[in-house]
C-alpha cells in the first residue's frame, strides 16, 4: 500500500494543483484496501488512511461545534491532516536535505 507521501511525491511530478491532489487521495485513488476476515476493522482502514478517524470525528461532537456531525466528517478531517502532515513531512525533509550540502563558515 503506497504511502500518502509517495502519492503526492508521484503528481507532484505530474504538475497537478493541490486540491485535485486532495480530491484524489481523499478518494482512495492508487490504495488498496485490505478487508480483515475476521469482520472488524476501523474506520481509518476501510478509508485506507493512518490518522485515528474514531478520535478525530470524537473531537467536534464533543466540542459543541455544531448540534449534528455527519458521518463522513471525521473521514474527511482525518484525511485532510493527514495530507498536511504529509505535505509538511516532505518539504520539510527538502529543506533538511538543501542545508545538508551547505558548509557553515
Amino acid at each position: 500500500m503506497p504511502k500518502i507521501k509517495e502519492v503526492v511525491l508521484k503528481f507532484n511530478i505530474a504538475g497537478l494543483s493541490a486540491a485535485v491532489l486532495v480530491h484524489l487521495v481523499m478518494s482512495g485513488f492508487a490504495k488498496k484496501v485490505q478487508k480483515p476476515t475476521d469482520g472488524k476493522s476501523s474506520r481509518s482502514a476501510k478509508a485506507g488512511l493512518q490518522f485515528p478517524v474514531g478520535r478525530i470525528h470524537r473531537f467536534p461532537r464533543k466540542g459543541n461545534y455544531a448540534k449534528r456531525i455527519g458521518s463522513g466528517a471525521g473521514i474527511y478531517l482525518a484525511a485532510i491532516l493527514e495530507y498536511l502532515c504529509a505535505e509538511i513531512l516532505e518539504l520539510s525533509g527538502n529543506a533538511a536535505n538543501w542545508l545538508s550540502g551547505m558548509t557553515r563558515n
